[in-house]
């Protein structure tokens, strides 16, 4: 457990201490599982100290290497996990010098030492104390200039085709301050942490942006435990992508039909409709059996990174957990649009976020074309690739995202049809988008996964073709 107070001191302790280890403007990389080190070492860099370069833990070492060597990174913060990838990197000489261990209590056997440059986070803690306490202020009063660079983020792909977004200090306020324009959350919100803190999304709207918000951080115990520590922790919102919802709602009506109350929820569902339509809100009454399971004062849900079904939207709503769809990228910091209190469109990501403009490249209003992006979420660009940059983004500062949608002409909404790359031009000229298809294909139960593309024939046509992973389970039950 930690305060604000209390995190705001071991960052300037340990802040402190790497500009003695001579870290001041450099590039820090952090890779490990979500904690509170690591969000301690996030935080400290880039409130003082240079630019943060979070790594994916799940890459292989050979890519881990690669990145580190590729992105200028001079120290790496890390769980012990990885101590034999740190060791070859400290060993094939990419640059990096310093390599500090955050959770040495994780060590099946904690080693009395360390090699040569190693260092346990706890120790410059202990470091930095000393030094604050003589009058040290090199870390306090370095200066933030917020047109520099604050991180570098690596898209996926493999090590020769993943690219490298930098993203400044404005970049990342002005989303921050984009979502409060929005959206509000009472101080104290608790928050379960769940996705990884490398991606932008959890990174500025569930660590940054609950930091402004005044969130109280909980750091999940893994994937198998959400349910649980939500019960445990008793928390009011949830950040994650659709799959962690749908999960959420699989569950609940499989829980449901077991127990034969399948037509009592439909018709709780029904009256609890009825009466929200005259101002009567009987929700967390009537379906606390429910929601009591995600400790029963779990109301918010904000989703993002791909498409979920409006079905399971509108079946959490009516059981009193509104899910806020949202829109972004890596590139935009990430969020751009979103769905709100007073904007709540089921199927649509809403209107665009404050500060934000978003345009469609189309011939007529209403119909499809790419999504357009401009504000001051942008990105800087792609790191040591100009041609890439000059790509995205165009002479009136438009970022091209690649994803087509349409503002709906109805409620002013944007909704998200598929990927430029991914859609397929019949020969008369008609466009289809494989993840329409894949959606439709998704509302079958006996479909576990589905996957569309094109395959070019003979005589210049396009074949729509589809892969399907069967639910055995669901086909032998019935």
């Amino acid at each position: 457990r930690r305060t604000y107070r209390e995190f705001y001191n071991e960052s300037v302790q340990l802040g402190t201490a790497m500009v003695s280890m001579g870290l001041l403007g450099k590039r820090v990389a952090v890779i490990g599982d979500n904690s509170y080190e690591w969000c301690l070492t996030h935080f400290t860099v880039i409130c003082g100290i240079g630019v943060s370069v979070p790594l994916d833990r799940l890459l292989p070492e050979d890519e881990i290497i690669s990145l580190v060597e590729r992105g200028g990174v001079e120290a790496v913060f890390y769980d012990p996990s990885f101590q034999g990838v740190i060791e070859k990197i400290a060993a094939g000489g990419s640059g990096a010098g310093i390599f500090v261990c955050m959770n040495d209590h994780k060590f099946k056997s904690r080693p009395d030492a360390l090699p040569d440059g190693f260092f346990f986070m706890k120790d410059l803690l202990s470091e930095g104390r000393i030094s604050l306490h003589k009058g040290d202020r090199s870390y306090i009063e370095a200066p933030i200039d917020p047109e520099a660079l604050m991180s570098l983020l690596f898209t996926s792909g493999t090590t020769s085709k993943s690219k490298a977004v930098m993203l400044s200090h404005r970049n990342v306020c002005a989303d921050i301050k984009a979502l409060a324009g929005v959206v509000y959350f009472d101080p104290g919100t608790k928050v379960l942490s769940v996705l990884p803190l490398h991606h932008t999304f959890e990174n500025t709207c569930g660590f940054l942006g609950g930091f402004y918000f005044g969130f109280t951080i909980y750091e999940s115990d893994g994937l198998r435990y959400i349910q649980k520590n939500m019960e445990e922790f008793k928390i009011n919102c949830l950040i994650g992508v659709p799959l962690l919802f749908e999960s959420f709602y699989t569950k609940i009506w499989d829980t449901v039909k077991k127990q034969g109350k399948e037509k009592t929820l439909r018709k709780g569902i029904k009256l609890s409709n009825i009466l929200r339509k005259v101002g009567i809100d009987k929700r967390k009454k009537l379906f606390s059996e429910i929601t009591g399971k995600f400790g029963g004062e779990f109301v918010t849900g904000i989703c993002g990174a791909a498409p979920i079904d409006p079905g399971i939207i509108e079946f959490f709503d009516a059981i009193g957990v509104r899910i806020l769809q949202g829109y972004g990228l890596t590139e935009t910091s990430p969020v751009v649009a979103g769905c709100n209190s007073k904007v709540f469109v089921p199927g649509t990501v809403g209107h665009p976020l404050t500060g934000v403009d978003i345009a469609i490249d189309n011939v007529k209003d209403g119909t499809e074309g790419e999504i357009l992006v401009r504000g001051d979420m942008v990105m800087m660009g792609y790191y040591n690739d100009g041609e890439s940059t000059a790509e995205a983004i165009d002479s009136e500062g438009w970022l091209h995202t690649g994803d087509i949608g349409f503002i709906d002409p109805k409620n002013g909404c944007i909704r998200i049809t598929g990927r430029q790359k991914s859609m397929i031009v019949l020969k008369n000229g008609k466009k289809v988008f494989p993840e329409e298809i894949e959606f439709l294909l998704g509302q079958y139960d006996f479909v576990k996964e589905s996957l569309v593309w094109g395959e070019h024939e003979g005589d210049g046509d396009v074949d729509v073709w589809v892969k399907i992973v069967l639910d055995r389970d669901v086909i032998s039950s019935e």
